[in-house]
């Protein structure tokens, strides 16, 4: 009978600390070096540096997806040397 009271307690404790403790999950930005065309239309590729971070709006309720925001820099060709043109 004991066993069962302290589960259940420790059930509830679980509960009332994940309800009433908000997480504050914050997320970095993602980065990643590509090969990419400078531009459209362009035939040259060149290396660019993506970061992509969520950004902080609000969406329709309907919608399961979160906003991003997504920049592409042109960096120094080392950065994809690893990569295949």
């Amino acid at each position: 009978m004991l066993k069962y009271l302290l589960v259940a307690l420790v059930t509830l404790e679980l509960i009332f600390l994940s309800v009433l403790i908000p997480a504050n999950a914050t997320s970095t930005p993602s980065e990643s070096y590509i090969w990419q065309y400078a531009y459209v239309g362009s035939t040259e590729k060149v290396c660019k540096k993506v970061i992509v971070q969520p950004e902080d709006r609000p969406m329709s309720p309907s919608s399961d997806m979160q906003p991003i925001d997504v920049q592409s820099l042109i960096v120094d060709d080392h950065y994809c040397a690893d990569q295949t043109k």
